[in-house]
């Protein structure tokens, strides 16, 4: 893990109440999407362990506002750079954003998680590895 990586975990263990946590989760959140949007060529997000960070606020369900952050960033990186492609699927992130497609489907809803977890899948599928990760994880049914 980064020293960023270890420095916001550290920031976010030291909050009891779920709530407060949550909202810290929700700021990193933000803040790394805003940093997707500007890293067009750089790998700011890669070197200081933003995707590992990304891919753990998934962790916070479906109906969370901070997955929905963590998976639209995800979906706008793999759609802007195909070198990050790997570094994406070697943090998890795969298995979590179809763990929230899945529990979108199952809902029976629109979730703002569940389609930009869709979103980066599709992006992510055009890798061959990828692609298969995405069928072992089971993700194809939920996407049709």
């Amino acid at each position: 893990f980064s020293l960023f990586h270890n420095q916001v975990l550290s920031i976010m263990s030291r909050h009891t109440a779920w709530d407060h946590v949550e909202r810290v989760a929700l700021d990193l959140a933000v803040a790394l999407s805003f940093a997707a949007e500007a890293d067009h060529e750089s790998s700011c997000l890669r070197d200081c362990g933003g995707l590992k960070i990304l891919g753990a606020l998934l962790h916070f369900g479906n109906c969370s506002e901070v997955a929905v952050q963590a998976a639209e960033a995800i979906a706008l990186i793999s759609s802007r750079n195909e070198g990050y492609d790997d570094d994406i699927s070697e943090t998890g992130c795969i298995t979590r954003l179809v763990a929230l497609l899945s529990a979108g489907a199952e809902a029976g809803s629109e979730s703002k998680a569940a389609m930009h977890a869709a979103a980066a899948l599709l992006n992510l599928s055009a890798n061959d590895i990828n692609k298969d990760a995405i069928r072992e994880e089971g993700g194809i049914a939920p996407l049709v």
